[in-house]
């Protein structure tokens, strides 16, 4: 699904080459399937669970997944203040996210690692302070760059914490390989989190570089200070 999609509620699945249309919720159609997926495993497994959502068009999950009201569904409204309907369908991830999760038993909730990150910055129209509409989703700036990652579970001594330090995604490469026990601190552009995951105040990258592709593209390079 993406913003040429037209709607999240009439879309086609495809599955091992079959296609067929659907109308359920993409959000709650994905976590069932990772619900199923994960019911079916016996040894251990790596489930990716990549939600299309919040992504455009930004169109209304259905009541139960969100609190922003009774908001019209007519393109004229979203087009208008499309902000209630992006929260709307973070809300959306939440409840889904929150409900596979509860779908795990005790034991292998337990022995999880729940890793979740944000694939790039908040689209211009729907963006928020402290950032502005020209520093979003497309741009070399931090509202385009900056993502939420959160790590919980097994080998996650620290609970509660914000991490300063700079990472970056492909550190997730070498920190999953570390956590499943075998030791691989680096790789290529890759370094593991996993000294972070239990204390501050180390550093694990001395910069974070990111680069976006285009006729208006560029490259961009921070360290702890700028």
């Amino acid at each position: 699904l993406s913003g040429a999609a037209p709607s999240y509620t009439n879309w086609n699945f495809t599955a091992n080459g079959s296609t067929s249309p659907s109308d359920q919720y993409i959000t709650t159609a994905f976590t069932d399937l990772a619900i199923d997926w994960i019911a079916g495993q016996s040894a251990p497994w790596l489930r990716w669970v990549a939600y299309t959502a919040p992504h455009s068009p930004f169109h209304l999950p259905p009541d139960n997944l969100h609190q922003q009201g009774d908001l019209p569904t007519d393109q004229a409204s979203i087009n208008a203040d499309p902000l209630p309907y992006f929260l709307a369908m973070i809300e959306s991830v939440d409840h889904e996210m929150g409900r596979l999760l509860r779908s795990l038993q005790p034991d292998v909730r337990a022995n999880t690692v729940v890793v979740f990150l944000g694939d790039n910055g908040t689209p211009a129209q729907v963006i928020q302070a402290p950032y502005f509409q020209n520093h979003a989703k497309g741009t070399l700036y931090e509202g385009g760059v900056r993502v939420p990652l959160v790590i919980a579970g097994p080998g996650v001594g620290r609970m509660g914490e914000i991490e300063p330090a700079l990472v970056n995604t492909s550190d997730l490469f070498t920190t999953l390989v570390e956590l499943t026990g075998h030791s691989l601190p680096t790789y290529h552009d890759s370094r593991s989190l996993v000294p972070l995951l239990s204390a501050p105040d180390l550093t694990v990258r001395s910069c974070a570089y990111t680069e976006v592709l285009g006729t208006d593209g560029g490259h961009a390079i921070r360290d702890e200070r700028y």
